[in-house]
């Protein structure tokens, strides 16, 4: 056969294998009113479970969850590779970007406080490539991952976006989160509070490979005198997360444990990580100054009696926490926070789950000195950092009114009576920079 030709017809074969895989793929709805009987393609036939939408996806489906609480626990044996599962939705929506997962909660909960029921198992079959977003996991109970153990085949490239882990328990190890068998799984945006484990691991354990970006662990308990809260035994990382107040059974402040494999930076915590950069030590008490300020933190750890009490928590940052605007921006997954807020707000981002998202950064460089000069904006108080001599100072409102006029040397601070955006020149004899800056 005549080589181009063959070539063409490969080519012709190809396109027509991956037009047949895309008319495939689907969307399968999911809602609290709907049946086993329903054909799960619309929001009008929606199936009832999640489980009943995973009986009939295939390969690059999309489940789509209307808000509500599902009390079906998922135990998966079979290939989940390529499939995703997203919650948030009211029940009217044509496009992902239009659900909201805070206003529409999506809700797996194990019904039977006191059963031990694991509210989803990414089972032995292959989940490569497998997504869940916009869920909250609470109330699981198991020997090994109260709200999800991924175990079985290796799998890769597995993705837990904008999810809240809470009140979960283990009767062992891995009170939320467990990982095993060399697979991998990253998570963003993802908030653990109140799970507790018998053993170690009160909120993930990981035995294979795991990412957290932006991700909150607070209030988690290790019912033993040396557990840890995350126990990562393997390449595993740890960038622009909150550690905090996660206890052992005697009170004491649970370990984090790495290997050297494990990279740690831009990370806020109250104990010692690994061999960690750009870190920031956190205070014991909420509202000191160098602790996380979280608007409205909880005071019980571990798995409490009633779930519904912890709904009332923020963990949030206060403008004053030391967590705004510290983070690194190269790892932001999302545009949005797990408030379904602006990711990035002010020019930099912060650690935690959480925006805060009315403190503005502004990074500006010194082509002369090399030296990085920033502003940061705290309630209406401006701080400038950086600088290398003293700088002269205008605060020029858009309409072109200078209403400060000031000399400042580096870390100075002063005061703006009023919000709105403004224009700061900053004048030093090496070098003359403007920013603009939201209050």
């Amino acid at each position: 056969m005549n080589t181009k030709c063959y070539i063409k017809k490969f080519s012709a074969l190809l396109f027509v294998l991956y037009s047949i895989s895309s008319i495939s793929a689907k969307t399968i709805f999911v809602s609290t009113t709907g049946t086993s009987a329903k054909d799960g393609l619309s929001w009008t036939n929606p199936k009832q479970t999640m489980a009943q939408a995973i009986g009939i996806a295939v390969e690059g489906d999309q489940i789509w969850v209307k808000g509500g609480t599902y009390g079906q626990t998922i135990g998966v044996n079979v290939s989940l590779k390529s499939i995703s599962f997203y919650g948030g939705f009211a029940g009217t929506e044509t496009t992902l970007t239009e659900r909201n997962w805070v206003t529409n909660k999506t809700i797996l909960n194990n019904t039977g406080a006191t059963t031990a029921t694991r509210l989803f198992l990414v089972g032995t079959s292959d989940a490569s490539n497998f997504i869940l977003d916009g869920f909250t996991l609470q109330n699981g109970t198991s020997s090994a991952g109260g709200a999800i153990l991924f175990s079985g085949s290796v799998s890769t490239n597995m993705t837990v976006n904008n999810c809240i882990f809470r009140n979960n328990r283990s009767t062992a190890n891995n009170g939320a989160i467990g990982v095993i068998g060399g697979n991998s799984v990253s998570f963003y945006n993802c908030l653990f509070e109140n799970n507790e484990s018998a053993g170690s691991a009160s909120a993930v354990n990981i035995l294979g490979a795991g990412k957290f970006y932006n991700c909150t662990f607070v209030n988690n308990k290790s019912a033993t005198t040396n557990g840890s809260v995350l126990y990562l035994n393997g390449t595993n990382t740890l960038i622009n997360c909150i550690v905090w107040n996660n206890q052992k059974s005697d009170g004491s402040l649970s370990t984090i444990s790495t290997t050297t494999a494990t990279t740690v930076k831009y990370i806020a915590s109250d104990v010692t990580v690994g061999v960690a950069t750009n870190s920031i030590s956190l205070n014991a008490l909420n509202a000191n100054a160098t602790g996380p300020n979280f608007k409205s933190p909880g005071t019980a750890v571990g798995y409490v009696a009633d779930v519904s009490t912890l709904d009332a928590l923020d963990y949030s940052l206060s403008d004053d926490s030391p967590c705004v605007n510290a983070g690194i921006d190269s790892v932001v997954h999302d545009s949005y926070d797990l408030a379904k807020q602006t990711r990035i707000f002010g020019g930099k981002v912060d650690m935690g789950s959480y925006e805060n998202q009315h403190v503005a950064y502004a990074g500006i460089t010194n082509p002369i000195t090399n030296n990085s000069v920033w502003v940061s904006v705290q309630n209406k108080t401006i701080a400038v950092h950086g600088l290398s001599e003293k700088a002269n100072l205008k605060l020029i409102t858009l309409d072109g009114r200078v209403i400060l006029i000031k000399t400042i040397e580096d870390n100075g601070t002063f005061d703006i009576s009023a919000k709105g955006i403004y224009i700061l020149s900053i004048s030093q004899p090496s070098n003359k920079q403007n920013i603009k800056i939201l209050i």
